[in-house]
């Protein structure tokens, strides 16, 4: 049975409505039905929440789901190379662009230090609301921030590499 059919059958057995199951795990009735239509799956927090409510072990809970079983053994890593990648390009692109209108080092780096600091208190907030409110709708946003704060913080590292590379190509070393 997969897991979005054993949630309905064990919230129907208790004569909870949709509703009813997403107020014990403090979600919204929208997250029940995704899982309910095998749209979504539950994080683990809640896989373990709705075994705690139903009275089953998670190993009663989850066995007959393959798909969630392969979920919980390999957990996705996705935003976070995602953040990495993005960020990374966005530096370079960053970069490139403020050389070559003539923007110094220095000059980025006090321009930016204050979109970096409300990034990061922006970004702190959403984890934490995040982790409080048990949601995940503000996981693109949060990939946003993070790629957007990443990429200015590696911005004055890759300008250091393209210009000592642009230096090494006007002066290059020569050796006797």
């Amino acid at each position: 049975m997969q897991i979005g059919q054993q949630i309905k059958t064990q919230r129907e057995l208790k004569h909870w409505s949709q509703q009813d199951l997403a107020n014990r795990l403090n979600i919204s009735h929208q997250s029940i039905s995704k899982w309910e239509q095998g749209t979504a799956l539950p994080s683990f927090s809640n896989v373990v929440l709705l075994s705690d409510l139903f009275g089953l072990s998670i190993d009663e809970f989850v066995r007959q789901d393959t798909h969630m079983m392969n979920k919980l053994a390999h957990p996705t890593d996705r935003p976070f190379s995602l953040v990495l990648l993005l960020s990374f390009g966005c530096a370079v692109i960053t970069s490139l662009i403020s050389l070559s209108i003539g923007i110094d080092e220095s000059t980025f780096i006090d321009s930016t230090q204050s979109f970096i600091l409300i990034g990061v208190i922006v970004l702190l907030f959403l984890v934490y609301s995040q982790q409080r409110q048990n949601k995940s709708h503000h996981t693109w946003l949060m990939v946003g921030i993070a790629t957007i704060t990443l990429a200015l913080l590696l911005v004055p590292q890759v300008d250091s590499f393209f210009l000592g590379f642009y230096s090494g190509l006007l002066h290059p070393l020569h050796t006797v």
